[in-house]
């Protein structure tokens, strides 16, 4: 401590002294004769030419004022206290969406049989998609703060908030904005992608890298951008990258997705039960195996496609490679080195409309076929009285009302089946199909390859050797085996199809 002054009257002497941080004040008072009587009051008339009287604790100098009317001397009695400067808050940057982690905290590889965490760590989430024109972050400025009062009502200054150190690329732009009363900079992103820092700088990157295997240390994948793994797809893993996605590895059942891009596959893909494929783009991959595959564009196989189902509304290419086994739909045709195999395995070439490639009219073939088959069987239980409903009067009252309600369901699966057939109708209504069949073969096309076309079925008896094409020819009706031509893909209107009437 300090001196800070010294004061004296005919009775009494006080020495001050402030505390090294100034918000202190301390008295040592001594009477300067043995008798005297000494109050508050004496006290404070040396003090407030000094020391704002407000400040003075009265208190305190009032109990000294005891002490020393007894003859005793004071010393280091605290009778300030200043007021404390507040100190400015720090700027702040508030992130409003996850940023990637490019290395995220070690996981095991799967969870034990007893955990309960297992759908968990499918879905870790470890970033937010960022889309172009979002606002990814607020920056907060520094604060000055309040001043304080030292012990001898002077002015202590407050230390103000410090500033961030914002580094952006050109990814990322800031903006003046305002809530009421408080202003920030609003960080805006300026392309689509995931946000991270790198070097100390912000940035958003429109490819999401991933260093190993898309597996329960990463989790489902869905990112706005361009998607690249460098290991595999795992069983029961998702990814999706809305510009398109390369797998440097295999998918291993997992399912791969792309609403506006291709996907490519270095490796080879497994589908199995669960796993698929869709994009907006082309689809390529060394060799599949019961994998399920829709491409609007083209598909293209190096090696070998086994068991497979695929849906291109281009074409079906295994230039240097093999379609053995599964059913392959095409708009613009399928060409391969190899179709089918010498033990017979079925293999089916489907020529058709961009939208019978689809698995939603497949499903809808399916629930047409489910629902004739339902009416079949419904008027097999109801006999004659699907068609004749007056003698139902004469049937004991059980057994009617039984009947009654195989005939409700009866009209109900026929109303369904209109609503279908009605919208097979406005499917097949927009439907394009190419203005040529045909399926080219460079080695073999093996016998019992079966393709189909306008409604007809070609089986081949005997194995064809290549080079050479297949050509349905639709004002004949007919397939024809001729010399190998190039694929082409010109799509045109679908004529409409006379849909059959429903009883």
């Amino acid at each position: 401590m300090k001196e800070a002054f010294t004061t004296a009257s005919e009775k009494v002497t006080i020495v001050a002294k402030l505390s090294d941080d100034r918000l202190k004040l301390f008295i040592t008072a001594e009477c300067k004769s043995a008798g005297s009587t000494i109050s508050k009051g004496d006290l404070v008339s040396l003090l407030v030419p000094h020391v704002p009287g407000d400040l003075l604790n009265l208190g305190v100098l009032d109990d000294i004022a005891v002490h020393l009317s007894k003859g005793e001397k004071v010393e280091d009695r605290r009778v300030v206290k200043g007021v404390e400067p507040e100190a400015g808050a720090d700027a702040r940057l508030v992130f409003l969406v996850k940023r990637y982690a490019p290395k995220p905290p070690a996981q095991k590889s799967a969870p034990e049989e007893n955990e309960t965490c297992f759908l968990s760590l499918r879905d870790l989430h470890l970033f937010d998609n960022v889309k172009s024109g979002m606002v990814v972050a607020r920056l907060y400025p520094p604060k000055s703060g309040k001043a304080g009062t030292d012990a001898l009502g002077k002015p202590l200054p407050a230390k103000a908030g410090q500033p961030v150190k914002l580094q952006l690329d050109k990814t990322l732009t800031q903006r003046n904005e305002a809530e009421g009363a408080l202003s920030y900079q609003a960080v805006v992103a300026s392309t689509d992608g995931y946000l991270v820092e790198e070097s100390g700088k912000l940035m958003v990157k429109e490819e999401l890298a991933i260093t190993g295997n898309v597996d329960f240390h990463v989790g489902n994948l869905e990112f706005i951008g361009q998607l690249v793994v460098k290991g595999d797809v795992l069983p029961g893993f998702s990814v999706s990258g809305v510009k398109g996605v390369t797998i440097i590895g295999a998918v291993q059942g997992g399912s791969v997705s792309s609403s506006q891009g291709s996907v490519t596959v270095k490796g080879f893909v497994f589908g199995g039960d669960t796993g698929k494929i869709v994009c907006r783009g082309d689809f390529s991959c060394i060799t599949a195996r019961q994998a399920q595959v829709e491409a609007l564009g083209n598909i293209t196989i190096s090696k070998e496609a086994y068991d497979c189902t695929l849906r291109s509304q281009k074409s079906i290419v295994a230039e240097g490679g093999r379609l053995i086994g599964g059913q392959h739909f095409a708009v613009c045709g399928a060409h391969a080195q190899q179709f089918g195999n010498d033990v017979g395995h079925t293999t089916t070439i489907d020529l058709c409309s961009d939208v019978e490639m689809t698995t939603e009219y497949a499903s809808l073939i399916v629930a047409i076929e489910a629902h004739r088959k339902t009416q079949q069987l419904l008027e097999l239980h109801l006999g004659p009285y699907a068609t004749n409903q007056t003698r139902l009067r004469l049937l004991p009252p059980d057994y009617r009302a039984k009947l009654e309600r195989l005939l409700k369901k009866k009209r109900d699966v026929a109303e369904s089946l209109v609503a279908l057939l009605a919208k097979q109708s406005r499917l097949l209504g927009n439907a394009h199909s190419n203005s040529e069949f045909r399926v080219n073969f460079g080695k073999v096309m093996h016998q019992g390859v079966t393709i189909r076309a306008g409604g007809e079925k070609h089986v081949i008896q005997e194995s064809l050797k290549g080079p050479g094409s297949i050509e349905y020819q639709p004002n004949e009706k007919k397939f024809v085996v001729g010399e190998l031509k190039a694929l082409t893909c010109t799509p045109a209107k679908t004529p409409a199809i006379e849909q059959p009437k429903v009883k």
